[in-house]
């Protein structure tokens, strides 16, 4: 008699489908938050296939079941509006630099936690069924696990992410999960009504990619009128960051770094100093240091080290010394960084935080001047945020938020006008450095203070403008404004003119980017209307202040010419403040520098930051090297 073969011990079936379902979901997940994570073209591309997929999978359910004329169409239609659901909810939510990644992963983690609870509580607790008619395996004890489950991972994503949970929070992951559960048996009642099982195959132990995103469908788009556009602003919840926030200044001992530095000490426990910077003053460098527990800190002159390391001893700040070390400064991981280095010295580190993807606030005109289609571009492909504190640029940066950027007719920056705004043109060729230095109402560094009288300043604000907020020279306006209240204006086109006002004090708009997207308490005075009584503004005189002339000329010129334009006014101030050249030898020095670029061909446009120091460079030398003859001519 032969001897049976052992029985082969096979897994339950539905073991097996659960593995499937693990595997698979270990798989997707992973894949679509580095998508999220990523954004941009990268996230965009994710859903696309995803939604092309569930239509995909929508069109066999409804033409495997033979239907004709318009139930056909109707049916077709409203598989083109499930899919356009799930591809445009996530890619809206997306779209917010600040908290575009914590919503989507916020809502990854609650509609997934909620399916996987959901199956595991209805399957180790049974008891009534939720919709026998609709999912006859769904029961009322499942949905209640899958809810409790989309809640706890809801703040565990949250609080992973650094990020406060309030009550307000977790009421929303409980109608999210709510919600993803009425989508899943929306999904299934779709199903079986065509009298399928599963959409598609197309995961392993779960069918169709739509019998996967069926309830995250449905939770995005709840969530996009939680946190989009469709609700109310005063009604709408909103995730507040963790009130710690890790900061870098560079340039910290010099007027925008000691106003910033003057707000980190009225914000305690909001922010922690992760790197500080300065260019040789290795002793102040130290005690601000200490004073703020950096973990780092670094002076670009060499010779400025041996003070620091001094100073810093017995302290656990690692000090350094050298362009590379003010870079190293930028790289190290913190948060929000202030570009505030004065010069094209401040090119290179500016970059090295936009490149990690940091929020910086942008205080250095070079970077934008010398390299704006670089920095933007770079910002833009690595999901970096570029935040102006130039006091004009942030009021056109606040007011460009009224409206949609294709709404836009012009911009209006405005100008005090300097010391000189009424001054006559024999006047101002015979101005000395005194009087240019005694600015009617910012209180700021020499060279900025002279550009402010010769109006560059202004010119360099016309460049940076066109870059940070991609506008065309012809919708840049400059007004004079002697009172300096309006800072900016943007003018839209049904006629509306939105104004920034605030006080003359720059930390205004540091405070601005620092919280940024949130407020913090600023200690700049109240602005009183009243008391300052009127505002007034006038057109810039290009006659008598030919530097702004010279700066639009350059932005439309391109090719490199707003590099040499900066670069030869740097020369030019400084010899003006070394008493070789008059005030009117500054835009003279300017536009012989730009003439003789454009002829020798020192020109081109920087496609790096080595290209931009190179043209920087060259232009510096040209500069000098038309002194003599401009000097004899402007005294």
């Amino acid at each position: 008699m032969p001897v049976p073969e052992p029985a082969q011990t096979r897994a339950p079936a539905h073991q097996s489908n659960l593995a499937l379902r693990v595997i698979s979901s270990l798989l997707l997940a992973p894949l679509a938050l580095i998508a999220a994570y990523l954004g941009g073209l990268y996230f965009v591309l994710f859903w696309v296939i995803a939604a092309s997929i569930v239509l995909w999978e929508w069109a066999r359910l409804v033409m495997h079941a033979k239907l004709r004329g318009f139930a056909l169409i109707d049916w077709l239609a409203a598989g083109i509006a499930y899919a356009a659901v799930l591809l445009f909810a996530p890619l809206i939510l997306r779209r917010d630099a600040a908290l575009g990644f914590v919503a989507i992963a916020f809502l990854f983690a609650v509609v997934w936690a909620t399916d996987i609870a959901a199956y595991f509580a209805g399957r180790a607790i049974g008891g009534p069924k939720l919709c026998p008619a609709v999912s006859p395996k769904k029961t009322w004890a499942g949905a209640a696990g899958g809810t409790l489950g989309g809640i706890a991972a809801g703040w565990l994503t949250v609080k992973l992410l650094g990020l406060s949970v309030p009550l307000m929070l977790l009421l929303v992951a409980c109608l999210l999960s709510v919600i993803a559960q009425a989508g899943d048996l929306l999904e299934s009642a779709i199903k079986r009504h065509f009298g399928a099982k599963d959409a598609g195959s197309i995961i392993p132990g779960h069918g169709g990619l739509m019998d996967r995103l069926d309830g995250f469908l449905t939770a995005a788009a709840a969530c996009l009128v939680i946190f989009g556009d469709l609700m109310p602003n005063g009604t709408r919840p909103k995730l507040k960051p963790a009130p710690v926030r890790g900061v870098t200044i560079l340039g910290a001992t010099g007027s925008i770094g000691s106003s910033t530095i003057d707000l980190l000490k009225r914000q305690k426990g909001r922010f922690t100093v992760e790197a500080l910077t300065a260019h040789k003053n290795g002793g102040a460098l130290a005690k601000l240091a200490r004073e703020l527990g950096a973990r780092f800190a670094a002076v670009a002159d060499h010779d400025a080290y041996k003070e620091l390391k001094s100073e810093l001893s017995g302290s656990k700040i690692e000090a350094a010394a050298g362009p590379d070390a003010v870079a190293e400064a930028a790289r190290r991981p913190a948060e929000w960084v202030i570009g505030a280095i004065t010069g094209a010295a401040g090119l290179e580190p500016a970059l090295a935080a936009i490149e990690r993807g940091a929020t910086l606030a942008l205080a250095n005109k070079e970077c934008l001047v010398c390299a704006g289609a670089l920095f933007m571009r770079r910002a833009k492909q690595t999901g970096a945020t570029v935040l102006p504190v130039d006091s004009e640029h942030n009021a056109l940066f606040q007011a460009l938020t009224a409206g949609r950027r294709e709404d836009v007719i012009k911009v209006i920056i405005t100008a005090s006008g300097g010391p000189f705004r009424t001054w006559g043109k024999d006047e101002i060729r015979k101005a000395t450095l005194e009087a240019a230095l005694k600015h009617p109402n910012w209180s700021m560094g020499p060279k900025v203070t002279i550009d402010s009288a010769t109006l560059m300043n202004k010119g360099l604000e016309v460049i940076e403008a066109y870059h940070l907020f991609g506008l065309k020279p012809d919708e840049i306006e400059v007004l004079v404004h002697p009172q300096s209240i309006v800072h900016g204006m943007v003018e839209f086109r049904d006629g509306s003119v939105i104004a920034h006002l605030g006080a003359h004090d720059m930390r205004i708009p540091i405070a601005h980017c620092l919280a940024y997207p949130d407020r913090i308490d600023g200690p700049a005075k109240r602005l009183d209307l009243a008391q300052i009584g009127s505002l007034t503004f006038e057109k810039p005189d290009l006659d008598r202040f030919p530097a702004l002339g010279l700066a639009w000329r350059a932005l439309r010129t391109g090719s490199g010419a707003t590099t040499v334009l900066n670069a030869a006014n740097e020369i030019a101030v400084a010899e003006f403040v070394n008493g070789r050249i008059g005030f009117t030898g500054i835009p003279a020095l300017v536009e012989a520098t730009m003439d003789a670029a454009s002829k020798r061909g020192v020109m081109r446009e920087p496609g790096s930051i080595a290209d931009a120091i190179s043209v920087d460079h060259n232009s510096r030398l040209l500069a000098r090297d038309l002194l003599p003859e401009i000097a004899a001519k402007a005294f």
